[in-house]
């Protein structure tokens, strides 16, 4: 029982690095996609995230993360933001969600190829509480999306 216990602890660990990690560059039709959408890019480092190419790269000292299908399809960019770039309309929705009662805790914006083009990623954390919720605002500040 204890050798089945520890195969299964070896399995699972070698399954969850298997999904992500990092490679020293991406496929030619990713380079091309990436160095046209974004020439200014530094500090690149890539990975692979669950069959995508993803880079972290900086722009201007702006952090931001793109992910890219093998084939060199742009899938979405991540940017890490301030509150003070964020739109007042997604800001106002952002504090006022649930009364207040959860805590912001980073907001990320985010641009996709499919799906909502532009959206801004809210965590937010609770006091006295483990639990974390993710909300997604449009720039016009309406709520798409509310994961508990």
């Amino acid at each position: 029982m204890k050798k089945a216990l520890i195969l299964c602890a070896i399995l699972s660990i070698s399954a969850f690095y298997s999904c992500r990690y990092e490679v020293k560059t991406a496929p030619d039709a990713v380079m091309k996609c990436f160095d046209s959408r974004f020439p200014d890019a530094t500090r690149i480092e890539w990975e692979r995230d669950m069959g995508q190419f993803k880079a972290s790269f900086n722009i201007n000292d702006q952090e931001k993360e793109a992910w890219f299908e093998k084939e060199g399809d742009w899938v979405r960019t991540k940017t890490d933001i301030s509150l003070s770039e964020v739109p007042e309309a997604v800001l106002e929705t952002a504090r006022n969600y649930k009364d207040g009662e959860w805590k912001i805790e980073n907001i990320d914006y985010f641009e996709q190829a499919s799906g909502v083009s532009r959206y801004y990623r809210v965590e937010y954390d609770r006091e006295n509480s483990e639990k974390e919720r993710i909300v997604r605002i449009i720039p016009e500040g309406s709520i798409i999306t509310d994961y508990r």
